[in-house]
Order: structure tokens, then sequence, then C-alpha cells
């Protein structure tokens, strides 16, 4: 496509309802949207949208379950425990972790004084207790999609922002 001097390829691409942000370049000169699901992983205090929460999810979930698996297998082989103890310890290990990351998540988005929100983080506990990670982290995902309080904020009862 031959552009004239005042004209620019992006007030001609199929895809310029979209902001110049959300595109990257790929190979072949195709330009595609690009929504990261995984980004910023690791900042707790970010509010996440729905599908950056399920990013989350998944991301987390992966890694709670290798990450649990390498500690059974290394735990298992050096004390000698037989598989059924050894994956009740990774069991034990998923209630300790799932509390303690929503814990993590409420405290850095200033919300440890709503009940509702320790109810959350208890019921991870509970959750990952019944069914592992699995069901344990689905409260923490959600905790995720939850605005920040700001401290001066926070004794006048507004969401966030």
């Amino acid at each position: 496509m031959w552009l004239r001097p005042t004209q620019s390829y992006w007030a001609t691409s199929p895809l310029h309802h979209l902001p110049p942000e959300k595109i990257v370049p790929l190979m072949g000169g195709y330009r595609l949207p690009c929504r990261n699901m995984f980004k910023d992983l690791l900042k707790l205090e970010k509010q996440r949208t729905g599908k950056e929460a399920l990013g989350f999810y998944i991301a987390f979930f992966l890694l709670f379950v290798t990450a649990i698996a390498i500690f059974v297998m290394i735990v298992g082989t050096i004390l000698g425990l037989g598989p059924d103890l050894a994956f009740r310890l990774g069991w034990l290990a998923a209630v300790i972790i799932c509390p303690w990351l929503s814990y993590q998540i409420i405290s850095k988005k200033n919300l440890k004084m709503n009940t509702l929100y320790i109810g959350l983080c208890i019921s991870s506990g509970i959750g990952a207790l019944w069914m592992g990670s699995l069901l344990g982290l689905i409260p923490v995902a959600y905790l995720t999609t939850i605005p920040k309080v700001h401290l001066i904020d926070q004794g006048r009862g507004y969401s966030g922002n």
C-alpha cells in the first residue's frame, strides 16, 4: 500500500480503532492487538481486570503445582517418605500458601480492616484445605480485582479511586 506524505499507516490500518499501545508489530508486516493477561504478575497491589485475574490464577496455579511437586519429591527422597505422606505434605503447603498470598494482597491494598476481605482470606485457606490450590487460588484471584484503598481515604468509606 502506497501512502501519501500526509497520510500515515495508522489511518489506513484495519485496526485503526485500537489505541497505538495495544498494537504490536509481528513478522511479515502484520499488526495484531496485544492483550497480555500475564502482565505484572508479581505486583500484588495492582487492580486487575477479569482477564488479568484469570491469567494470575493460571500462572500461580501452575507455579504452585510445579513448586510443590518439586518440594515433595526432594523432601520425600531425603526423608524417605511414602507417596501418600508426601502428597499430604504438598496439600499442607497449599493450605499455608494460599491464605498467606491472599493476606499479602489485602495488606498491599490497605484492606486489612475490612472483614469481607479477611473472610475471603480465610476462605482461600478453607478452599485449599478442601481441594488444594485449585480452589484455594480462586479467592486470591478475586482479591486482585479489588482496587487499592489509599491511606487518606481509608476512614471515609471510599473504594479507592
